[in-house]
C-alpha cells in the first residue's frame, strides 16, 4: 500500500480502498450546537436533483452558466464566482455512474471519443512513444503518451499505483483527453496544470460522475486527491471536493464562498472542514463548517464569522443574515480594547476588558465610525440602543453616550463636555438634543444643542464653563450631512442623472426632458440586454450598467456635495455660501430627479439639496434619495418642520419659494437671489431670471422656506 501523501502523486482513495474503505457521501447532519433559530433549521439538507450519469464517452450534459445558479439569479455583481446548485446527499440520489468503458484498441495514435484527431494536448512533450501489453500477450497494446507518459512515469511507470492503462488516450470535450488505467482515470486539459487522476470507486469519482464528469458543472480535476487536516481534499475547475474522515461525508466547495475559503486556507485555516453544501438564504448563500460559516452576498462578497466567539451570540440575537443587521462585510478583526467584526448595516463590538459585546447600528452607528469608532473619545459600546419614551434613541459608551432623533440626527457628547450636560438635565433640559459634534474654536471646545451651544475653555489648569443662545438660523448646522453610497438598479420609475446617463448612451436622451425609466427607457434597455445576451428584465443592474459603458460611477446618484464653511460659520456666511454654489452651477442641464455630479445637471428640489449641503445644513434628503421612485423632494421640504416659513412679503435674499400648479398642487421652487432676481432650474436648465410672483402655469405660494 502507498503511504497517504499530498502531491506525491500516491493517491489516498487509492490506499483507502486497499484496506476495504470506499468514500460515501452522506446526506449533511445539523451540528448538534448550533442554535435553534440557525439559518438552516432542517436536520438533513435537502437532495438537490443530479444529472443523469454520463456514459463511458461522456455524453453531454446540460451545462449551467457560470454566471447563475440554477433556478435562481447569480448573487455575484460580476457572475464569475455565482455559487451553485451541486448534489448533496447520497441517501437520495441514484447509485453511481457505471465506469467508463476502454475504447476500441489501437496501436500509438490516439482515438477521439467524439472526432477523429490527431491533435495531441498542447501541453505535451514528444517523448518516445511507449506500448504496453496486459497478461497475457493477446491482449491488445496500449500507447502511453504526453502529459500521461510523464505522470505515468513519475509515479512509477509499470510500478504506478495507477496499474497499467485499460485504454488508448481519448478526446473529450473543451481540447481535453481520458486515459483509462487499472486503478484510475488520467484527465488532462488545456490550462488544468497537467495530468490528474480519479480514483476509481471512490466518493470523489461518485459524486463527480454525478454532477456530470468533464461536461457537468465541476468540470476537469486540477489537483490529485490531497490529505488535509481530518481528511482528503481534490480540486477540479468548478469547485473542491471534501471528504470527512470522521463523518465520512463528501461536501463541496464553490463560486464565491469557496474561493474565500481557500483564500482563508481551505481545509487547514481555523474554519476546519466543510460540514455541509452551499445553502440558498434570502439574498444570498451560506456553508457550514467545523467551526464557522461563510456567508456570501453580492455586494459584501464572501466573509467568514465564528460560531464559538461572543460576536456570532450577538449576531444572532438580532436574526443573522435576515436580521436587520444583515451579512458580514468583513471578517473578526482588532480594536482598540477588544474585538469587532463589521456587517452591513452595523458593527459588534466585543470588550477584553469586562466581557461586553455589543452593536452599533444605523444613524449612531455612522456617527461613531466617522469619529473614530473604538480609537475614540467614547471608547467601546456598553449599551445597545435603547429607545426613550420621546422617541429618542440612545446608546450608551464607556467615556460617553450618542443620541438620535429624526428631528436632530446622531450625534454624540463625553467627557467634560457631558458632565455640564447633565448639570442641565441632558436631553430632558432646557438645551434640548445635541444638534453636532464637540468641536474647537478660538482655543474653545464647544458643541451645539437644540437651544444653545456649550463651551468649555482651559485657564490656569481648570475648567470654565458656558452657555450661549442657539445661532440665529432655525434648525442647526452640520459638518456631516446624510450621506448615502448610490448605486441602487434602475428600475420602473427611477430618476436622474445615472438614468440621463443611460438614455444618453442609448440614444434617446433629449435635454429638458424627463430622465425616468419610463416605458420608452426600458424598451431600449430590454433591447441592449437582447443584443448582448443578458438577461431582458429592463432593469439596469450593475451587469447591464458595466455593458453599457457610460463613463459615469455606478455610485453617482449618492454624490454629496461637503460644507464649504466651518461649523461655527455665521448665518451671512451660510447664506452667502448657499447663493454661490447656486450661481456657480448656472448652465448645468435640466434633469429630472438629478442633484449634480459628472455635469448631468439638477432639478429645482435637487440643486435646493446640494445648496443646502454646500452651506452646512443639514437637510435630511440624500441625492439618491432624491432620485428615487415616486419621491418629491419638493413636497418634503415645503413641510418640514426642520425650516421656518415666513410669509412671501418678507422675502429675503436666500429664501425658497414654492410654485403651485392650477390645481393648487406644489411643482417647483427656486431660489431668491436679492435685487429681485431668482436661481431657476426648469425647461433648459439651470439660470437666473427676474423674480415674479406667477410662471407659466404655475402661482407662487404665500409662504417661503427660510433655512436659516
Amino acid at each position: 500500500m502507498y503511504p497517504l501523501s499530498s502531491l506525491t502523486g500516491r493517491r489516498i482513495s487509492a490506499a483507502l480502498l486497499a484496506a476495504g474503505v470506499t468514500f460515501t457521501p452522506l446526506a449533511v447532519q445539523a451540528s448538534p450546537s448550533d442554535p435553534a433559530d440557525e439559518p438552516t433549521l432542517s436536520t438533513t439538507e435537502a437532495p438537490t436533483p443530479t444529472p443523469s450519469e454520463p456514459a463511458s464517452s461522456e455524453t453531454p450534459v446540460e451545462e449551467t452558466p457560470a454566471d447563475q445558479t440554477p433556478g435562481t439569479e447569480a448573487p455575484s455583481e460580476n457572475n464569475t464566482d455565482a455559487p451553485l446548485e451541486a448534489p448533496t446527499s447520497t441517501d437520495d440520489t441514484p447509485a453511481p455512474a457505471p465506469r467508463e468503458s476502454a475504447p476500441a484498441p489501437r496501436d500509438s495514435t490516439t482515438t477521439s471519443v467524439e472526432e477523429s484527431t490527431t491533435d495531441a494536448p498542447a501541453e505535451k512533450p514528444a517523448p518516445s512513444i511507449q506500448t504496453f501489453s496486459a497478461t497475457p500477450e493477446s491482449t491488445p497494446r496500449f500507447a502511453i503518451v504526453g502529459a500521461m507518459r510523464g505522470y505515468w512515469d513519475e509515479t512509477g511507470g509499470a510500478d504506478s499505483w495507477i496499474g497499467n492503462p485499460t485504454s488508448n488516450e481519448q478526446k473529450l470535450n473543451g481540447g481535453g483527453y481520458v486515459q483509462h488505467f487499472e486503478n484510475a482515470d488520467l484527465y488532462w486539459s488545456p490550462g488544468n496544470g497537467g495530468a490528474h487522476a480519479v480514483n476509481r470507486g471512490g466518493g470523489f469519482e461518485t459524486f463527480w460522475k454525478r454532477s456530470g464528469q468533464t461536461r457537468g458543472w465541476l468540470g476537469y480535476p486540477s489537483t490529485d486527491e490531497i490529505r488535509v487536516p481530518g481528511g482528503v481534499t481534490q480540486k477540479f475547475t468548478g469547485g473542491t471536493l471534501y471528504f470527512d474522515f470522521a463523518t465520512k461525508n463528501v461536501w463541496v466547495t464553490k463560486g464565491g464562498i469557496g474561493g474565500h475559503y481557500d483564500s482563508l486556507g481551505g481545509a487547514n485555516s481555523w474554519l476546519g472542514l466543510p460540514t455541509g453544501n452551499e445553502t440558498k438564504t434570502r439574498g444570498g448563500y451560506y456553508q457550514r463548517f467545523q467551526n464557522g460559516h461563510v456567508y456570501y452576498s453580492g455586494r459584501p462578497g464572501a466573509h467568514a464569522i465564528s460560531r464559538k466567539g461572543a460576536i456570532f451570540g450577538i449576531w444572532a440575537r438580532h436574526g443573522y443574515e435576515r436580521g436587520e443587521l444583515g451579512f458580514p462585510t468583513s471578517e473578526e478583526y482588532s480594536v482598540r480594547g477588544g474585538r469587532a467584526q463589521n456587517f452591513q448595516n452595523g458593527t459588534i463590538y466585543w470588550n477584553s476588558r469586562n466581557g461586553i459585546t455589543e452593536v452599533t447600528k444605523h444613524a449612531i452607528h455612522a456617527n461613531y465610525v466617522s469619529l473614530g469608532g473604538p480609537k475614540s473619545a467614547f471608547g467601546l459600546p456598553r449599551t445597545g440602543e435603547i429607545t426613550l419614551n420621546n422617541g429618542v434613541v440612545i446608546q450608551y459608551f464607556e467615556n460617553g453616550q450618542m443620541y438620535w432623533h429624526p428631528r436632530t440626527g446622531a450625534y454624540g457628547v463625553h467627557s467634560g463636555m457631558l458632565n455640564q450636560y447633565a448639570k442641565r438635565g441632558f436631553e430632558r433640559g432646557f438645551l434640548g438634543l445635541p444638534t453636532s459634534n464637540e468641536y474647537t474654536y478660538k482655543g474653545q471646545f464647544r458643541q451645539n444643542f437644540e437651544n444653545g451651544v456649550l463651551y468649555w475653555t482651559r485657564s490656569n489648569g481648570t475648567g470654565v464653563v458656558g452657555w450661549e443662545p442657539a445661532n440665529p438660523y432655525y434648525f442647526g448646522p452640520t459638518n456631516n450631512p446624510t450621506t448615502s453610497r448610490g448605486g441602487h438598479n434602475l428600475t420602473k420609475g427611477w430618476n436622474g442623472v445615472r438614468v440621463a446617463a443611460v438614455q444618453k448612451r442609448l440614444g434617446i436622451y433629449s435635454n429638458g426632458h424627463s430622465a425616468t425609466m419610463n416605458a420608452n427607457t426600458i424598451r431600449a434597455v430590454k433591447s441592449w440586454q437582447r443584443k448582448r445576451g443578458l438577461p431582458v428584465t429592463g432593469v439596469v443592474d450593475k451587469r447591464t450598467w458595466d455593458s453599457l459603458g457610460t463613463g459615469v460611477s455606478w455610485y453617482a446618484d449618492g454624490f454629496t456635495v461637503k460644507p464649504k464653511v466651518s461649523i461655527t460659520a455665521s448665518r451671512q456666511e451660510r447664506i452667502d455660501t448657499m447663493v454661490n454654489f447656486a450661481r456657480s452651477q448656472v448652465g448645468s442641464p435640466y434633469t429630472w430627479g438629478g442633484a449634480g455630479g459628472y455635469n448631468l445637471g439638477y432639478d429645482c428640489s435637487g440643486i435646493a439639496i446640494q445648496a443646502m449641503n454646500a452651506a452646512g445644513l443639514e437637510t435630511g434628503v440624500t441625492p439618491e434619495q432624491h432620485a428615487g421612485a415616486n419621491w418629491l423632494s419638493t413636497h418634503y421640504f415645503y413641510n418640514s418642520k426642520k425650516f421656518r416659513k415666513v410669509p412671501i412679503s418678507q422675502l429675503q435674499r436666500g429664501d425658497w419659494i414654492f410654485y403651485r400648479d392650477s390645481g393648487g398642487t406644489i411643482r417647483h421652487m427656486t431660489m431668491y437671489l436679492g435685487n429681485g432676481q431668482m436661481l431657476h432650474s426648469w425647461g433648459p436648465g439651470v439660470h437666473i431670471r427676474s423674480y415674479t410672483r406667477n410662471l407659466p402655469g404655475r402661482k407662487a405660494d404665500p409662504y417661503v422656506l427660510r433655512p436659516f
